[in-house]
């Protein structure tokens, strides 16, 4: 059976991804960006573009050493009303890509957000779910899920955003 959709092709330091084109609501040059102290390096921090402001998160900082870059780019993702930003070293195109499923595995890393695998060229492309990036995301900034004394959580809108300070 074929699954065709359109993807958006990005790349992350030499790592090449793609998320279903229906979730990137914007692709554009990096914004400015306000960093939030003593958050977790996963939140960048927090951007206003067209009335709204939107958290921004670094995939380098669940990404293996290898897949740091320039993050010239911010993709926006809307998805169940929850808008947020990741940066991203190049956008490549929109491309229908037949892919593989990737097996069920109980992982609680990056690679959990991979649903599968696709090529574009010569290129493997790394299928993201945009829902399971977004629950990683907040566990990952979650403050039960580290032994920091500080941290922030992703706003469920793009109207919240809560940030907790534990002292």
């Amino acid at each position: 059976m074929s699954n065709q959709i359109s993807y958006c092709l990005f790349r992350k330091g030499s790592v090449w991804f793609a998320m279903p084109a229906r979730v990137i609501r914007e692709v554009m040059p990096r914004p400015s960006f306000v960093s939030i102290p003593r958050t977790h390096r996963m939140l960048s921090g927090m951007s206003h573009i067209r009335s709204e402001f939107l958290p921004v998160l670094n995939f380098s900082s669940l990404l293996p050493d290898d897949s740091f870059g320039k993050e010239q780019f911010l993709l926006i993702i809307e998805e169940s009303d929850q808008n947020w930003g990741l940066l991203v070293d190049e956008v490549n195109s929109l491309a229908v890509l037949e892919h593989s499923n990737a097996p069920e595995e109980e992982r609680t890393d990056w690679e959990s957000t991979v649903t599968g695998w696709a090529t574009h060229g010569d290129r493997v492309i790394r299928i993201l779910d945009s829902v399971r990036f977004l629950e990683l995301a907040t566990r990952e900034l979650s403050p039960t899920s580290r032994n920091e004394s500080h941290s922030a959580t992703v706003p469920a809108t793009s109207e919240e955003f809560e940030l907790t300070v534990s002292r």
